[in-house]
């Protein structure tokens, strides 16, 4: 069963912090602003809180954020947002993360312990956010490269010198039913990975359908850094997925990777 996380938030730091019953598999999200395309300050979908020291305060914890770093002439502006994160129960699983920087002009790459070729990847959620001043945007991404044994992170403008990021991966490991021959109830097949191009938004049919959990994502526009309007994830329907990446031009074509992991049953 899919569960809804849905709030509207005003201010340049909006932040919105939800306990939940139980550990969260992403299964899709949204982070807009209202009133107009920004400079983004950061991305938080699925975060964690933390104590003075670093160490986490509450695992069950659920943050969404999205933020510009822009005071505006008064000091006081605010930036209306609608955030919206779609998750899964995934029960008493362990969540593990890891962390790392980047750089506007090339990915983040932290490394994870390799995992077994029965063991896949999925997002509990992400965290990324710019170090200094507001950041344009050319591409975001969060994927795992199997071949790699880390985490590619993308947040990147046109301007190389001017803006690095620093980022946290929150993500469990789970079996591949198939790769074991044990069946679980629910078991895990995949991950897929669609690739494909658009324009401001598109829906598409999936590769394979079913119930999915996101592994996943990567947008670009393809012809220069830009304000950022609107980024989305929705892989709820059963048989298809739905992706935005615009800013208010809504004119720019985007290159994108979604890969997910299917569950079946279709529903659990």
């Amino acid at each position: 069963m899919t569960y809804q996380l849905v709030t509207n938030a005003p201010g340049t730091s909006a932040l919105f912090n939800h306990r939940l019953d139980n550990e969260p598999g992403l299964g899709g999200f949204s982070l807009e602003f209202l009133n107009s395309d920004h400079h983004v300050g950061s991305l938080r979908v699925g975060g964690v809180t933390s104590d003075r020291e670093g160490r986490v305060a509450g695992w069950r914890d659920f943050l969404l954020g999205f933020n510009d770093h822009d005071a505006g002439i008064s000091g006081s502006e605010s930036d209306p947002v609608r955030m919206t994160a779609k998750y899964f129960r995934m029960g008493p699983l362990p969540t593990f993360t890891v962390s790392g920087t980047g750089t506007a002009s090339g990915s983040g790459l932290a490394r994870i312990p390799r995992l077994r070729s029965d063991e896949i990847v999925v997002l509990r959620g992400f965290e990324i956010a710019a170090r200094g001043d507001n950041h344009h945007i050319r591409s975001v991404g969060v994927r795992y490269l199997r071949w790699r044994d880390a985490f590619s992170v993308n947040f990147n403008d046109d301007s190389p010198a001017d803006d690095s990021f620093s980022f946290s991966i929150h993500y469990f490991v789970l079996i591949h039913a198939s790769r074991t021959g044990r069946r679980r109830n629910p078991h895990f097949e995949g991950p897929v990975q669609q690739t494909f191009r658009f324009t401001e938004s598109t829906t598409m049919l999936k590769r394979l359908p079913g119930v999915a959990l996101l592994s996943g994502f990567s947008f670009r526009f393809r012809d220069s850094d830009h304000h950022l309007r609107k980024i989305a994830v929705d892989l709820e329907p059963v048989d298809s997925l739905s992706v935005t990446f615009t800013d208010d031009d809504r004119n720019h074509p985007v290159d994108c990777f979604v890969d997910y992991v299917l569950a079946r049953p279709y529903i659990f």
